[in-house]
């Protein structure tokens, strides 16, 4: 239950106490509405506190623990999937999701609700994620584009991990427009956006439009620059905190497709943007 609750407050904007406790109360509500609708029964939600195991430990008896409880549980047959080798899971999750999608449609037009408020739904999204990351291994960026663009659009699903992931994608594949939509669908002020745009104007030539991105960065997170020009990557910490070098360290390991293929940026970036 933990771990729906930090997908549920995700990306939320929590100030004080009194947002916190509306939130939980809405949060209180969609499970109550969920066991309302028999969309959760006690066996999943067992099953889910050993999903929770193995997500944070990942010992593979903590996935089989899940199946003896809720041998339905579809998120577990995604994760035990993750020790064959790329291609064959590529091609087992795509058919273990077009199977997936068609029994939440079901249980959807059943209920006649989101699929992003069911725990199903949820672990839906979830196998489409690893199918994303498994396409970006294999250099499949506009696969990857595609599926996360999927997600999104799927009842407006909330997915703050989603969204960083594809504004990433959108300056690799230089989709300036769809870029600029997404961030402005949200107007998030997090410093994926801006490494996307500075990247993005960066390979177009703009350097100048680069350069104030760049010092958007900057005024985010003072560990940025740093990190940059000391050149050497680091582990990322279990604990990682907006404005720290824990925020840079997870974001240059999760963009580092995108800095690969945008040659010398690093040098832009230790000379201020001024080229």
């Amino acid at each position: 239950m933990k771990k729906e609750l930090e997908n549920f407050l995700e990306g939320r904007d929590i100030r004080d106490s009194e947002d916190m406790n509306k939130a939980l109360g809405e949060f209180t509500l969609k499970c109550w509405k969920d066991f309302a609708n028999h969309e959760i029964s006690p066996e999943h939600m067992e099953a889910h506190q050993y999903l929770e195991k193995w997500e944070k430990y990942h010992h593979e008896k903590d996935l089989k623990k899940v199946l003896d409880v809720y041998p339905d549980c579809f998120l577990a047959k995604v994760y035990l999937s993750l020790n064959k080798d790329r291609f064959t899971f590529i091609k087992e999750l795509e058919v273990m999701l077009d199977k997936e999608e068609k029994r939440i449609n079901k249980t959807i037009k059943q209920y006649k609700k989101s699929v992003g408020f069911t725990l199903d739904g949820e672990d839906y999204f979830k196998g489409i994620y690893e199918l994303i990351k498994a396409y970006m291994d294999i250099g499949g960026y506009f696969k990857a584009s595609k599926l996360a663009e999927k997600i999104l659009l799927m009842d407006n699903a909330d997915i703050l991990e989603v969204r960083i992931l594809l504004v990433g994608l959108y300056a690799y594949l230089e989709e300036e427009s769809k870029l600029i939509k997404l961030y402005k669908s949200r107007k998030e002020e997090y410093i994926p956006y801006y490494i996307a745009f500075m990247c993005l104007y960066y390979k177009r030539g703009d350097f100048d439009k680069a350069r104030e991105y760049l010092e958007l960065i900057k005024q985010k997170n003072i560990y940025f620059l740093p990190y940059i020009e000391k050149g050497v990557e680091k582990d990322v910490p279990k604990t990682v905190r907006v404005g720290e070098e824990s925020e840079v360290v997870m974001i240059m390991k999760e963009m580092k497709y995108l800095f690969d293929s945008t040659p010398y940026i690093d040098e832009f970036i230790k000379m201020g943007g001024n080229i």
